[in-house]
């Protein structure tokens, strides 16, 4: 967790005396830094003059002081700030990175999940009067969360992350969003993509395999496959029903990343999972084309 669920920059002298200002209370830097909180280092016990500031750092940070920036006393002993009244951002387990972001109409939250296995975890965010939306970078879908709930001043909601997932959890002002103008999550049934052939092209050795099943490219007995790094190119055909369902195609596992067409048309392209994308609007009853374009990067298997 960042810093026990806070988010910190660090920075030096010269940009504390040359760029920092007060601004409603807080210290705000070019680029839209803001903090309301400075911790300034102890006096170093190597300091030949015994002092630990100039006189121009103390005056910055008296300063600061004033217009209402916190700056404790060190040592400081408790594990957060909330004694100060600057209570935790994010409150989440372990192995979960995140950053916030704020501009005029918004406040977004990047959530990564930092483990190679699926979970489902709650997360407390310093923020109330805002409903949560979740926003999934891979396919721009938007929807609400499993479960959340307003409590005090912060938001408490539930999120599923695939492995290695990462998702935006957008806090807009003045929006109110009910389950009618979100895509809540939904039970989806699953079956396998029926494909009689697969041809895999070797973009850079022009290499060529044709093949009834997929294959681990590190266990080819083909020395020029076994240890070949750049992008293959996996193309079918497969045979739809015409359904009107939402139709998304899963590709299981992708080393390292895989740009889909269906019919001519780019579908998108995944680099974690869930590797899938949406190819409902690409997809026309009878015989469809697929192609797959993976790029993998060189490693020893």
């Amino acid at each position: 967790n960042t810093l026990n669920g806070y988010a910190y920059d660090s920075f030096n002298k010269d940009a504390l005396l040359r760029l920092a200002k007060e601004e409603d209370g807080r210290m705000v830097v070019p680029g839209g830094g803001s903090y309301k909180m400075l911790v300034v280092p102890a006096q170093h016990p190597m300091n030949p003059d015994g002092k630990a500031y100039s006189k121009e750092v103390q005056d910055k940070i008296a300063e600061l002081k004033k217009a209402g920036v916190i700056v404790p006393e060190l040592p400081y002993q408790s594990d957060n700030f909330s004694a100060l009244g600057l209570e935790r951002d994010v409150i989440a387990p372990k192995n979960l990175a995140w950053t916030h972001r704020q501009d005029e109409k918004a406040d977004i939250y990047f959530i990564s999940n930092q483990e190679s296995a699926a979970r489902t975890v709650d997360i407390s965010f310093r923020i109330s009067g805002k409903t949560p939306q979740i926003l999934n970078p891979v396919t721009t879908e938007i929807s609400n969360p499993e479960q959340w709930k307003a409590t005090g001043n912060r938001t408490e909601i539930k999120l599923s992350l695939d492995a290695n997932q990462s998702v935006f959890v957008v806090f807009e002002k003045d929006v109110k969003l009910n389950n009618s103008e979100a895509n809540p999550s939904k039970t989806a049934s699953a079956s396998p993509l029926l494909t009689h052939n697969w041809n895999v092209s070797f973009v850079r050795n022009k290499q060529t395999v044709s093949t009834d099943k997929l294959f681990d490219w590190s266990k080819s007995e083909n020395p020029l496959i076994r240890f070949y790094s750049g992008t293959a190119v996996y193309q079918t055909t497969f045979n739809w029903n015409g359904t009107d369902q939402s139709t998304s195609l899963n590709l299981g596992k992708v080393d390292n990343l895989a740009t889909v067409c269906v019919n001519g048309i780019d579908c998108g392209t995944v680099w974690t999972a869930p590797y899938q994308v949406d190819i409902t609007k690409t997809l026309k009853k009878g015989i469809n084309t697929l192609e797959i374009e993976v790029t993998n990067t060189w490693q020893m298997p």
